[in-house]
């Protein structure tokens, strides 16, 4: 039998070895207990752990102890001292109708060639969402 978990925080990294982005819907069955910190009773450190901590270190202008134990509510509770305003905005618009619309010139993407409102899919609904 096979259940699926929602787990967003797969996107941001939270996981030491592995990755996974645009997919909320893990198997139960792939739970290995070998292979996780379960087991060690402490996280790996590998490549996606030096990604985490440089993501953290870029966002919040600092390194802190607190980001090598992800899983703290402390962590979780973190924010920088002193933080700047976001100065950009996504390139939408959305107007007193609610109709939204990419803003003029920025149609797609600079560095991707996707659209801003992206495209129309054939595929059923619940297997891109």
């Amino acid at each position: 039998m096979t259940w699926k978990i929602y787990d967003i925080r797969a996107r941001e990294g939270l996981d030491d070895d592995y990755i996974i982005i645009g997919s909320a819907n893990i198997a139960m069955e792939g739970y290995q207990p070998h292979h996780t910190w379960a087991k060690n009773k402490e996280h790996p450190h590998g490549q996606v752990y030096g990604y985490r901590l440089s993501l953290w270190a870029e966002h919040m202008g600092e390194v802190d102890n607190l980001f090598n134990h992800p899983e703290s509510l402390e962590c979780n509770k973190y924010l920088a001292d002193d933080y700047s305003q976001l100065q950009g905005k996504y390139p939408l618009q959305i107007d007193a109708s609610g109709d939204v619309k990419p803003l003029l010139g920025y149609e797609s993407f600079p560095d991707f060639i996707g659209d801003v409102m992206g495209s129309k899919t054939y595929l059923p609904v619940g297997t891109t969402t």
